[in-house]
C-alpha cells in the first residue's frame, strides 16, 4: 500500500470513528427521554419513508425549493457510487464494483452520475442564491448551511475536473460518450499540457477526498444532522396525528406531575424531532400566528428545545453534575409564545421531516395549567365555566336543549330507540348565531326521515377546549361523562356539526374507553343523503367560497364532501388562495376562541380578507367556531351592511332543500 492509500485509509478510519462516536452520543441522549407511544403498522411506515424521504413528496409541494432539494438529495444517492469508486481506487489497485465491474451497466451508471453532477451543481448555486441574493424570508442566513453548500459545490467541481482531465489524457475508465458533461469540461482542458492535467487530477482528488471526510465529520455536529435522522423520524412518527394532539394521560388520578416542566420531561421521540429540524422555516412561514405578527415561531420552539437538550445533556452525561434541569418556560421559551398557538397543525403539515410541534406545546401548557395554575385570564374563565356548567360560555347546563324547543326533535331520555345520536355541541347550544346551524341540520334530518335523537341537557362539552388549553384532567372528566351517556343509550352512530367535537369523539375518546362507535361529521352525512337521493336540492346561482376548518381538513382529511354538496346545489365555488391542506386557520382553535389577541393582526381578519378577495357572496363553513370568527372578521372589515354572508353547509342545504 503506497503513501496515498495509507493517508486515505487513515483519514477514512478517523472520520468514521468520529461519526460512530457521535452516533453513540446521540443515542445516549435519546435514551434519557421518557417513553413514547408504541409503534405499529410497519409496512405503512416504510411506505411513508419511501414516499417522503426518497420520493421527497412533502418537499415538492414548494415546487422550486422542492426540486432543488430533491436534485441534491437524489444526486447524493447516485453519486454515492462515484464516491465509493473514488475511495475504492484510492485504497485498492484495480478496484471494481462487485457484480457490475466494468460492464455496460457500469457505463450507464457513470452516465447518470455525470448528469447528476451538473444537476447538483446548478441546484447548489440556486440554493446559495436563495440565501444570498433572493433572500427568501423563511430561510436563516446560516454559516452552517453555506459551509455545506460550498462543500457540495467543490465536490461536484472536482468530480467534473477529474473526469474531464482523464478524458483529455485518454485514460478514462469509460468511453467519453457516457460522460457528456465531463466531455464538455474536457474541451476546455484540451490546451493544457499532460503534466499539468495530472496535477489537476491529483489535486482535485485530494480536495475531493478531504471534503468527503470533512463532510462525514461535520454533518452530525451541524444543522444537517437531519440527513442522518430524517428517515428514522419519518419512520417513527405518529401515523395519525389527529388521534390526540397528546395521548390521554393514563391513570390520571394517580399522577403527581403533569406536562413538561424541564427538557427531561419530553419523550425520546420529542428528542428525535429536535435532532431532525432542518431549520427550513416551512413551519413558521405557514403558522397563522406568526404570519399575523405574534411571537410564536414553531421552528424556534424546536430549535430552542434542541439547544436546551444539548446543554442539559452536556451537564448530565459528560460533566456528571447532579444539577436539576431548569424550567423550560421563560428560561427557554416565553410563556406568551405557547398561548399564541391555535393548534391548527399548519406547521406539522408543512414540515418535510414529520416533526410534531403541537405535542410539545400542549405538554408545556399542561405543566403551566395543572402544576402552576398559570393561564390567561379569559381562558381561565372558560375552564371554570366548563367545570361548573359543562360549557365554556358558562350558561346553565339546564338550558342546553332550548335551541330545539320549537322543533320536532327526539331527546334520548324520551326515545326508546334511534339509529343516530346527533351530538350538537356547546356552540350550537348556546351561541345565538350558531343555533341556526343545529336547527338547519335538524330540518335536513327530518326531511330525510332519519332516525335520530339528541342528548339534550345530558350532553357535556367534549373536553376539546380544556385539552388544548392544557387541563387534561378536566378534559377527561367531561369526556367520561359523555361516554357514560353514550353507553347508557347504546349509541353506535354519532353525527356532529362541530369539527372539534367530531375530532375529540372520533380520535380521542377511544383512548378513554369508547369502542365500536361510528362518528360522522354532518358534511359527510349530508353528502351521503344527497348522493342517495334522500334529499333533493334546488339549484342555486351564487358564487361561494369554502373555508376549510383545520379540525375537519388537516386533522381528518375531509375536503371533498363539503365541496360536492355545494356543487350539487348548483353553486359556483371560488377557492381562496390558501385552501384544503394549505388552508388558513380562523384563529379559534387551541382555546383561542376564549383568548384575546394583543399582538399584530387578528387571525380571523387575515382570513376574512382572503375570503372577500374571491368576490363570493357567501362564505361557506362547516364549523361553528369558523362561522363566529369569519362573521366577526368580515363585519370588522365591511361593517354590518356587508353583502357577504357566512353560512354553514347545513344552513345552505336547508335553504336549498326541496
Amino acid at each position: 500500500m503506497d503513501i496515498q492509500s495509507l493517508l486515505v485509509a487513515a483519514g477514512l478510519t478517523i472520520a468514521l470513528a468520529i461519526l460512530l462516536w457521535r452516533v453513540i452520543e446521540l443515542i445516549r441522549i435519546l435514551l434519557q427521554g421518557k417513553k413514547a407511544e408504541p409503534l405499529n403498522n410497519l409496512p405503512k411506515r416504510i411506505y411513508l419513508v419511501i414516499v417522503n424521504v426518497f420520493g421527497q413528496k412533502k418537499l415538492l409541494k414548494d415546487k422550486k425549493a422542492g426540486i432543488m432539494h430533491a436534485v441534491i438529495f437524489w444526486g447524493f444517492i447516485v453519486l454515492f457510487f462515484d464516491t465509493a469508486n473514488i475511495f475504492g481506487t484510492a485504497l485498492f489497485t484495480n478496484f471494481t464494483f462487485p457484480l457490475i465491474g466494468h460492464t455496460i451497466f457500469f457505463d450507464y451508471l457513470v452516465l447518470l452520475e455525470d448528469l447528476f453532477a451538473l444537476f447538483v451543481l446548478v441546484a447548489v448555486i440556486y440554493a446559495m442564491a436563495r440565501r444570498l441574493v433572493i433572500k427568501v424570508p423563511r430561510l436563516m442566513l446560516s454559516s452552517e448551511a453555506l459551509i455545506i453548500l460550498v462543500m457540495i459545490l467543490f465536490l461536484m467541481v472536482t468530480i467534473l475536473l477529474m473526469n474531464g482531465a482523464h478524458i483529455v489524457l485518454k485514460n478514462s475508465y469509460v468511453p467519453s460518450a457516457y460522460m457528456p458533461v465531463s466531455s464538455t469540461v474536457a474541451l476546455a482542458l484540451t490546451s493544457v499540457n499532460p503534466s499539468t492535467l495530472r496535477y489537476v487530477i491529483d489535486i482535485s482528488l485530494a480536495i475531493h477526498i478531504f471534503i468527503l471526510l470533512s463532510f462525514i465529520v461535520y454533518v452530525p455536529y451541524s444543522k444537517h444532522l437531519h440527513i442522518m435522522t430524517a428517515p428514522f423520524n419519518v419512520l417513527l412518527s405518529p401515523l395519525s396525528p389527529a388521534k390526540g394532539i397528546t395521548p390521554a394521560i393514563k391513570d390520571i388520578d394517580k399522577q403527581e406531575t403533569f406536562g413538561a416542566e424541564t427538557i427531561e420531561d419530553f419523550t425520546w421521540k420529542d428528542y428525535l424531532d429536535m435532532y431532525t429540524c432542518t431549520e427550513c422555516g416551512r413551519c413558521t412561514s405557514s403558522c397563522p400566528a406568526n404570519i399575523t405578527g405574534k411571537l410564536l415561531s414553531p421552528r424556534e420552539i424546536i430549535l430552542d428545545l434542541k439547544h436546551e437538550l444539548f446543554r442539559q445533556s452536556k451537564i448530565t452525561l459528560y460533566e456528571k453534575k447532579k444539577v436539576p434541569a431548569r424550567e423550560v418556560v421563560d428560561n427557554v421559551i416565553k410563556e406568551e409564545v405557547l398561548w399564541d398557538c391555535t393548534t391548527c397543525r399548519a406547521c406539522e403539515e408543512a414540515c418535510p421531516v414529520f416533526i410534531n410541534h403541537l405535542p410539545k406545546i400542549i405538554k408545556m401548557r399542561q405543566n403551566l395549567v395543572m402544576m402552576k395554575g398559570k393561564i390567561p385570564e379569559t381562558a381561565q374563565l372558560a375552564l371554570r365555566n366548563l367545570e361548573t356548567n359543562y360549557n365554556p360560555w358558562g350558561i346553565s347546563s339546564e338550558s342546553r336543549e332550548e335551541w330545539a324547543s320549537e322543533l320536532t326533535v327526539n331527546i334520548a331520555r324520551n326515545s326508546k330507540k334511534f339509529e343516530y345520536l346527533y351530538f350538537a355541541g356547546c356552540a350550537v347550544s348556546y351561541d345565538e348565531r350558531a343555533k341556526k346551524i343545529a336547527q338547519s341540520f335538524v330540518n335536513i334530518l327530518n326531511k330525510a326521515g332519519v332516525s335520530y335523537a339528541i342528548l339534550g341537557n345530558e350532553e357535556r362539552c367534549t373536553g376539546d377546549p380544556a385539552k388544548r388549553m392544557g387541563n387534561e384532567y378536566l378534559a377527561q372528566t367531561l369526556a367520561n361523562e359523555n361516554i357514560t351517556n353514550f353507553n347508557k343509550y347504546g349509541v353506535k352512530k354519532i353525527i356532529t356539526t362541530c369539527p372539534h367535537c367530531f375530532n375529540s369523539i372520533k380520535n380521542e375518546y377511544p383512548e378513554l374507553g369508547l369502542k365500536n362507535v361510528e362518528v360522522i361529521h354532518h358534511t359527510e352525512f349530508i353528502e351521503k343523503l344527497v348522493h342517495d337521493n334522500k334529499i333533493k336540492l334546488k339549484k342555486g346561482s351564487a358564487v361561494v367560497t369554502y373555508h376549510d376548518s383545520c379540525y375537519l381538513a388537516r386533522y381528518n382529511d375531509i375536503y371533498k364532501e363539503p365541496r360536492e354538496i355545494l356543487a350539487n346545489a348548483g353553486f359556483k365555488i371560488k377557492e381562496m388562495e390558501r385552501n384544503k391542506k394549505n388552508g388558513f386557520c380562523c384563529g379559534a382553535g387551541g382555546g383561542r376562541m376564549w383568548m384575546e389577541e394583543h399582538k399584530g393582526k387578528r387571525i380571523n381578519v387575515e382570513r376574512s380578507e382572503e375570503a372577500l378577495k374571491t368576490g363570493a357572496s357567501v362564505v361557506a363553513v362547516a364549523c361553528p367556531y369558523c362561522m363566529t370568527m369569519l362573521n366577526d372578521g368580515i363585519k370588522s372589515l365591511k361593517g354590518d351592511e356587508t353583502n357577504t354572508s357566512v353560512k354553514d353547509i347545513a344552513e345552505i342545504v336547508s335553504e336549498q332543500i326541496m
